[in-house]
């Protein structure tokens, strides 16, 4: 009989240990995207989707972005706790004094790619000084490395991010991620061609978690939880992105049937062990290649706060 009472027991504590907690346990945080929804934020929609993020103790929103989104200042201030930015994106902001931390990067390589009409010379990255317009934000750094590497791109007419500009010049080149814009322009009928920015050796994460170094400091269990989680549903997404892309596709309908195809293309962009990890060695080359280009005014001497991937599993 104490033997029976003692298996209950057990299985009940094993079983509580496995429940969701109660709505009023959750603590709320938010996430503010870089972008629209799209398949680069899949992980994080399946965060909720799932219930990952609900099992973990945490009560998730995410917050669209979209054109000039500050998303860096309004997680340095406080106004969210966690955001999406890059890498180098992290590093330029941290120059200027907004103290954000990059903790799990989803993308190992850049999706950042250059887009031109088949009839374009783009065959190489010195082939965009031929271009009639650059559809691009000037203010990235990207766009400052390619400059430092091809000055000649230099006198080409910059204009802002345009796709329906981009399908009615022939002769322009536009940016864009390589598992996103290709994908719709092709489905329009265009024959279009595509450069990598990592084949040129401009490969900063993307799509990273980021939080403030005040939460860090004050919220560590928090920030734990938030990683964990949030590794764990970008595995699962990977794996099966079907219930994320439904949440996806009800907040940005104009993806349409590319969601699918472009969520397919990231596990080979995202391979890791552990997933998620960043290197020193990846940073100091990243941080290097911005100072080089103008973006950053000297090396870090605080880059090793720039990230943390102590959080993971």
């Amino acid at each position: 009989m104490n033997k029976l009472m003692l298996l209950f027991s057990l299985l009940f504590l094993y079983s509580c240990k496995d429940e969701t907690p109660k709505e009023s346990e959750l603590t709320k945080v938010k996430i503010k995207l870089n972008w629209f929804p799209e398949a680069e934020h899949g992980g994080y929609f399946h965060g909720l989707s799932s219930g990952i993020y609900e099992k973990a103790g945490l009560d998730v929103e995410i917050v669209d972005g979209g054109p000039g989104n500050p998303v860096e200042t309004e997680v340095a201030i406080g106004r969210f706790e966690f955001g999406i930015a890059n890498a180098d994106k992290i590093l330029a902001v941290r120059e200027n004094g907004l103290k954000v931390v990059g903790l799990l990067a989803p993308y190992q390589t850049s999706p950042r790619c250059l887009i031109a009409h088949e009839n374009e010379s783009l065959e190489s990255f010195a082939d965009i000084a031929k271009a009639n317009r650059l559809i691009i934000n000037d203010t990235k750094p990207f766009y400052k490395y390619l400059v430092h590497k091809h000055p000649e791109i230099k006198k080409v007419q910059t204009v802002a991010y345009s796709q329906a500009l981009f399908l009615g010049d022939l002769q322009s080149i536009m940016q864009g991620y390589i598992n996103s814009e290709p994908l719709i322009i092709r489905d329009k009928s265009f024959q279009i061609k595509t450069l990598s920015l990592a084949d040129l050796g401009y490969n900063p994460y993307a799509s990273v978690l980021i939080c403030s170094e005040q939460v860090i400091q004050e919220k560590p269990d928090l920030v734990k939880a938030m990683v964990q989680a949030t590794q764990k549903a970008w595995l699962e997404y990977l794996q099966d992105p079907s219930s994320a892309n439904k949440i996806i596709l009800e907040r940005n309908p104009e993806l349409g049937a590319t969601l699918k195809r472009s969520s397919a293309l990231l596990p080979g962009m995202m391979n890791a062990d552990p997933f998620g990890q960043m290197t020193p060695e990846r940073w100091n080359t990243l941080a290097k290649q911005l100072h080089e280009s103008g973006v950053l005014k000297s090396i870090p001497t605080d880059l090793k706060q720039a990230y943390n991937s102590s959080f993971l599993k």
